[in-house]
């Protein structure tokens, strides 16, 4: 019967994360394509989809959405794994904090656009990173895990500066060659990575501890 209202609880609050985060991006991507701006439609398309915060959020939301509907055949129950569920869980924690500590205060969002601002920066890395800890099974991730979980943001920033020089557009001011001298963008990229490469090693340690808790109180 635990076993039966875990896994009930464990799809609900899964189906709940994933409205909210579904909500969040369509609210944030409606509010993007509203707003008055000499960008042409296409464009402002492309830099919604290049913001590290939208594409993390994306990749929560479909694991949360596969979790909820327990879709674990076909194409998408990759999701399901337990280190892509970690990786995201990775993405997620590193978004809040960096907009916490670096990009908070660089804008005063208002209205609906304050409501989509605490949802993907805030609500989001919350709810993932407590369904991760809490309904995830343990005992799954090793060390040698943390360099694949940081090809995304490796691959992410590489993207985005080469698409910024392309056409003058960056996603975050620490990445932006136009006001930054390229050492300062490496430097800025080189912490980044450690961060998350910090993030992730924590993780792991967490998944073990975890375990080895479960497994000494004869839980599965």
């Amino acid at each position: 019967m635990d076993s039966l209202n875990s896994f009930r609880s464990m799809r609900a609050l899964a189906g709940v994360a994933a409205l909210v985060g579904w909500f969040a991006l369509a609210l944030q991507f409606v509010l993007l394509l509203s707003i008055d701006s000499p960008l042409t439609v296409g464009t402002r398309i492309g830099n919604f989809f290049s913001y590290f915060t939208v594409l993390s959020n994306i990749l929560a939301a479909l694991v949360l959405t596969v979790c909820a509907v327990h879709n674990r055949t076909g194409p998408v129950h990759v999701f399901a794994r337990p280190a892509v569920m970690a990786a995201v869980a990775v993405y997620m924690g590193v978004t809040g904090l960096v907009y916490f500590f670096l990009l908070s205060t660089l804008w005063n969002p208002q209205g609906w656009a304050r409501v989509a601002d605490i949802l993907l920066h805030y609500v989001m890395p919350i709810l993932y990173l407590g369904f991760w800890i809490v309904f995830v099974r343990k005992g799954r991730l090793r060390p040698g895990l943390i360099p694949i979980f940081l090809l995304f943001p490796i691959v992410y920033a590489v993207y985005s500066l080469v698409r910024g020089g392309l056409i003058g557009w960056y996603p975050y001011p620490f990445l932006d060659l136009r006001t930054h001298e390229a050492g300062e963008i490496v430097v800025n990229a080189l912490l980044l990575t450690i961060g998350f490469a910090l993030f992730a090693a924590m993780l792991v340690a967490l998944d073990r501890i975890m375990a080895e808790n479960a497994s000494a109180a004869g839980r599965p």
